[in-house]
């Protein structure tokens, strides 16, 4: 008969323990402070959730896990069903989690949290808090559905979403929020990424100041210092305080934090074009750098950009990072090309680092083609058809058998043909997948340039 452990007070891999208190403001807002805290949606380290009507719904309760001294090991987290009276404080009692909180003010929410009961291994008990983000999604312009948009999506794309499942919804551009305070640069960077969100349906996204800062003084930092960068071998995403003038922080964790920036984490990336445009064209068409640009996770980013003077060999340099909450089931599904697009590239470079695993005789290879379904449990066959349904071979990669995959997007899959595809022709995708134990089909067309 097995002997049941005390229960401990464990520390959450997320951090359960910490306390976040930097307001953001209102995302740049300058609006007058509101009475009570805004609808929209709230995000912390701990956990996220929706503010309606005074309401807290879609909470999701970010992974966390302890261990007891026998080595027993209890995970927590994911979503948690209902809804609860939020303002003015929050009080849940619900699968398995005791919740209470208190809104300091319009923008931000704090209080405390325990995961697990007595009868579990062990549990969590901490701080939280959250900072809201975003407004509310509205029906078709930011790709928020109430009503399992994940699955709906956007009826059929005009005929070219092929199968059972859909992306989208949102095919309409999203709002510059957060803008107003930032550069010229900035904000046509906002404008480029916010066209590459509405195309493939996943909604706008807030650019955040502190996040901007970070990544402005970046890439100031790089190319400043671009030929010690080449003579150490350093990777660009890191900064090395003996280089001079500039240091902000090794690695962007730090860099973002120094900033000001309290949200939760997310990705960096980086080009080197010397344009807004060109460095998100540049990202889309990879791999690995394309998925945080259309991740439906996305809460806000922050755009930089610098050139080297004139005469000197410092180049240019994009760098975005990104903050994001953890992916949700109802969160739309995104397809790269986008149903029934058009003008999409013939092949692809696999200039990439790190670099996606090479076709059999190297590249380059077709057009790299993603896929990010949150409320997938499985994924199974897949092909790509020419028009005349013959079959295209292709690499395909999912967080199973690519660890970079596993670690930029476990939701997401790539294809990419072993050899350029044909110009002017429309090209097939088709990919099983099982959502809620069943057995769906996620299929379109697009046809290259």
């Amino acid at each position: 008969m097995s002997r049941r452990r005390k229960p401990l007070r464990c520390v959450a891999q997320r951090g359960v323990l910490l306390l976040l208190a930097v307001t953001l403001a209102g995302c740049g807002s300058t609006d007058a402070a509101p009475t009570g805290p805004l609808d929209g949606l709230w995000v912390g380290d701990e956990l996220s959730f929706t503010l309606r009507g005074g309401h807290v719904e879609a909470l999701v309760v970010h992974e966390a896990k302890c261990t007891d001294n026998g080595g027993c090991e209890t995970t927590y987290g994911g979503e948690v069903a209902g809804r609860w009276l939020g303002v003015p404080a929050i009080n849940i009692t619900a699968g398995g989690y005791v919740i209470t909180g208190q809104f300091s003010n319009g923008y931000q929410v704090s209080g405390s949290v325990v995961m697990g009961d007595d009868q579990a291994c062990c549990r969590v008990i901490g701080a939280w808090s959250a900072d809201r983000k975003a407004p509310l999604p509205q029906p078709g312009v930011d790709g928020g559905s109430t009503d399992g948009g994940a699955l709906r999506g956007t009826v059929d794309w005009n005929g070219a979403s092929l199968g059972d499942l859909h992306p989208g919804p949102s095919r309409q551009p999203g709002t510059t929020t957060g803008s107003d305070a930032l550069s010229t640069a900035q904000q046509a960077a906002h404008v480029e990424l916010l066209k590459v969100r509405s195309a493939v349906g996943v909604g706008g996204i807030v650019q955040d100041a502190a996040l901007a800062q970070a990544a402005q003084a970046h890439a100031q930092f790089y190319v400043t210092h671009a030929q010690q960068y080449k003579a150490k071998g350093l990777s660009p995403h890191a900064e090395d305080a003996a280089f001079g003038d500039g240091f902000t922080g090794v690695n962007a964790g730090e860099r973002v934090t120094k900033a000001g920036f309290t949200g939760p984490p997310g990705a960096e990336v980086m080009a080197f074009t010397g344009s807004a445009a060109g460095a998100i064209r540049g990202w889309m068409a990879t791999v690995y750098h394309r998925l945080p640009l259309v991740a439906p996770g996305a809460v806000s980013f922050g755009y930089g950009a610098a050139v080297a003077p004139a005469g000197t060999k410092g180049g240019a340099a994009e760098v975005i990072n990104f903050s994001a909450r953890a992916s949700r089931a109802d969160d739309p599904i995104v397809v790269f090309p986008w149903p029934g697009q058009t003008g999409v590239d013939s092949a692809w470079s696999g200039n990439e680092g790190p670099q996606p695993p090479p076709p059999p005789n190297g590249y380059p290879s077709g057009p790299v083609i993603t896929a990010h379904v949150a409320s997938a449990t499985a994924w199974g066959a897949h092909t790509l058809e020419d028009s005349d349904g013959n079959a295209v071979s292709h690499v395909f990669l999912d967080a199973d058998n690519d660890p970079n995959m596993k670690t930029f997007d476990r939701h997401a899959v790539a294809l990419y043909s072993d050899s350029p595809l044909l110009a002017g022709e429309t090209y097939t995708v088709r990919l099983k997948l099982t959502v809620g134990g069943a057995e769906r089909t996620l299929a379109w067309h697009f046809t290259t340039q």
